[in-house]
């Protein structure tokens, strides 16, 4: 009996943070409890009137004030039912890019764009995104195994097209998944083959032939406030990609397994919310504060699923998570993450074990010049340690542990210093 009663009191005193993610509020909506049309979403957005928009694969939704309005083929104007992404203009005009076309509504009439009734280079949208001039930039890409269609077109929005491709142009590839302006003059431009960047008349190239990108499939781009770049990489068998931190120039960082939560060498896709925390998808859902992650996943969260589509932070600091085949789930951001590989504790933001998820060995890593001596515990399930290991220095380097010995669970560990507990938190054995 007393192993039970010191099993639930170290959860209580090492489960902060992975018990943090349970009790935040969330919501779901998916096909059972709501009218959302499917569970397959692609993209979430907010428009000015502060109205949710969810494109699904079978179909719009609108969602304001706890009621939904669901566009489809059969009730609407609206292209396809496929809807891949959705963006809103300064009108507040809603512009979906369909497998089929490019559908305008302005919440009166609707009207749509296909490769038959305008300069439409291609109808499988796959990015849409307005830069600074309103420009509207549509990335496509073609199914062909031959790929002799697809690119980028750009719109103004009433009856100028201009369209780029391998043939006209320094893009890479027809089949681009993301589009990111900066400006009208500079624009990035992501998917099969790598990245391209459009500056005025310059056009440049980022393979991983050319450059530290490690995989030729880029499937999102971000831009935080300092500048820096932040791409999703989809290897999809999981071994050559990951997430991307570039400056644009020369500086590049690759998080994967080995330095991040992330639990394989992919990324789907790449956000950034107020606080500047970054949000990342593969499939799971990482949070990254520029110094520690976080893994929500079904084990440490209130997630239902483990493959994330879409991340979105509304106006109200709601996290919108859409999935393949669970819906959407939405949380409240509070800019710390929800679950937690690391519940720091004193102020102690300088030390960081990954990966967690782990299969054979941990890495503790020190970011501080003082980090001095400290003891490391591991604990398991029911609160019997497991490991000892006292008096490691961690001046500006980490430690190595191999735990493959281990069965697959849940555990605690918990580094202290000579003054106090500095950080604890569940490390997960896969």
């Amino acid at each position: 009996m007393m192993k039970y009663i010191f099993f639930f009191l170290f959860l209580g005193s090492f489960c902060t943070t992975l018990l943090f993610g349970q009790s935040q509020e969330w919501s779901f909506y998916n096909e059972d409890n709501s009218p959302l049309p499917s569970n397959f979403v692609r993209t979430i957005t907010q428009d000015l009137d502060s109205a949710i928009w969810i494109g699904t694969h079978a179909g719009a939704v609108k969602l304001k004030n706890g009621q939904f309005e669901v566009f489809t083929t059969e009730n609407s104007g609206i292209e396809s039912n496929v809807v891949q992404d959705i963006i809103i203009d300064s009108d507040n005009t809603k512009w979906f890019g369909t497998i089929d076309g490019l559908s305008k509504y302005d919440d009166t009439t609707w009207t749509n764009y296909t490769v038959f009734n305008s300069a439409l280079h291609f109808d499988n949208i796959l990015s849409l995104a307005l830069d600074s001039e309103e420009y509207l930039w549509i990335g496509t890409a073609s199914n062909s195994p031959w790929n002799t269609v697809g690119g980028v077109s750009r719109f103004n929005r009433e009856d100028e097209w201009i369209h780029y491709d391998p043939d006209n142009s320094g893009l890479v590839s027809r089949n681009v998944r993301k589009v990111y302006p900066v400006d009208t003059a500079h624009v990035w431009f992501g998917g099969l083959g790598g990245i391209s960047v459009k500056n005025g008349e310059t056009w440049t190239t980022y393979t991983s032939e050319n450059s530290p990108l490690p995989y030729d499939a880029v499937n999102d781009i971000a831009r935080d406030e300092e500048g820096w770049y932040w791409i999703t990489v989809n290897d999809i068998i999981g071994q050559s990609g990951g997430l991307v931190k570039f400056d644009g120039e020369a500086d590049w960082t690759i998080y994967d397994t080995s330095n991040s939560s992330l639990t394989a060498n992919k990324a789907v896709t790449v956000s950034i919310d107020d606080c500047g925390n970054i949000w990342c998808a593969n499939p799971f859902l990482n949070n990254f504060d520029g110094e520690n992650w976080n893994l929500l996943d079904t084990i440490n969260s209130q997630l239902h699923h483990y493959n994330t589509t879409a991340v979105f932070e509304d106006n109200s600091g709601n996290i919108w998570v859409g999935s393949v085949h669970a819906g959407v789930a939405v949380f409240k951001n509070d800019c710390y993450g929800v679950s937690g590989s690391t519940n720091h504790l004193n102020g102690q933001k300088d030390i960081s074990i990954f990966p967690n998820p782990f299969e054979n060995e941990i890495n503790l890593l020190s970011h501080s010049e003082h980090s001095g001596l400290h003891n490391f515990r591991l604990y398991d399930s029911t609160g019997r340690q497991i490991e000892v290991e006292n008096n490691l220095y961690l001046s500006n380097g980490g430690w190595k542990k191999d735990l493959s010995y281990l069965p697959s669970g849940i555990y605690f560990y918990q580094l202290s210093n000579k003054h106090s507990v500095i950080v604890t938190g569940p490390l997960i054995k896969r």
